[in-house]
């Protein structure tokens, strides 16, 4: 998996109301996962440009939950007026072939309205696990299969995703313990109660800056120039 992608879906109408103007009051940006996350910080830094272009509070409102099922049934209930807007990443598909039912349509219920970008990101571990580099990992992963585990943000996630996709890669066994966001799964790979995960690389820039995680290989074609 190379990239978490961004995407802003809206609820509008169609038709003549559509062309009338946004609701006079706080437009609702809706961020799936909890606060502290890649996706988020993203939301906030978005809501803020948003609401000084429209002259327009636009508010980030964290819905977390079921691997950002409950986040987007939110979303999706919604009145379908512009005034409710959904910061989607990868999950917003991959559930579609997670779940044989769905509270709600993709197809039907959503318009996308902007691709809001693309973000790399990183494997991380817990500084205590003696693996220094991708290949001492890898071999620490197949001397004690099942035994370390990756946090997520939540099933179908991007960085669930990257994890399931490195560990068939790599031929390795890592239980997966899924988090309501990526944050709260980061704070328990510095707390060395999972061992490792994915994440974007704006967020943990700083963490890794402080010695509290470890980087190991970026998910990109080139090295990070955050990094």
């Amino acid at each position: 998996m190379r990239w978490l992608c961004l995407i802003l879906l809206a609820l509008l109408p169609s038709g003549p109301v559509a062309a009338q103007e946004l609701p006079q009051r706080s437009i609702r940006l809706i961020v799936p996962f909890a606060a502290g996350g890649g996706t988020d910080v993203v939301a906030r830094t978005l809501a803020e440009e948003a609401g000084r272009l429209l002259r327009q509070s636009v508010v980030v409102e964290n819905r977390t939950g079921a691997g950002a099922i409950l986040g987007t049934e939110v979303a999706a209930k919604a009145a379908p007026d512009g005034g409710t807007l959904l910061l989607a990443t990868l999950a917003h598909a991959v559930n579609l072939a997670l779940y044989d039912r769905l509270p709600y349509d993709l197809l039907q219920d959503f318009r996308g309205v902007a691709f809001i970008g693309e973000v790399p990101l990183v494997l991380l571990v817990n500084p205590r696990l003696p693996a220094d580099d991708l290949r001492g990992l890898i071999a620490l992963l197949r001397r004690e299969p099942g035994r370390l585990s990756y946090g997520s943000a939540g099933q179908g996630s991007a960085i669930h995703v990257a994890a399931e996709l490195f560990r068939r890669m790599a031929q390795v066994e890592i239980v997966h313990v899924p988090y309501r966001g990526a944050a709260p799964a980061l704070q328990d790979v510095i707390a060395g109660n999972v061992q490792m995960m994915f994440d974007s690389v704006s967020t943990t820039a700083p963490y890794l800056a402080a010695g509290v995680v470890r980087a190991l290989a970026v998910t990109g074609t080139r090295r990070s120039a955050i990094l």
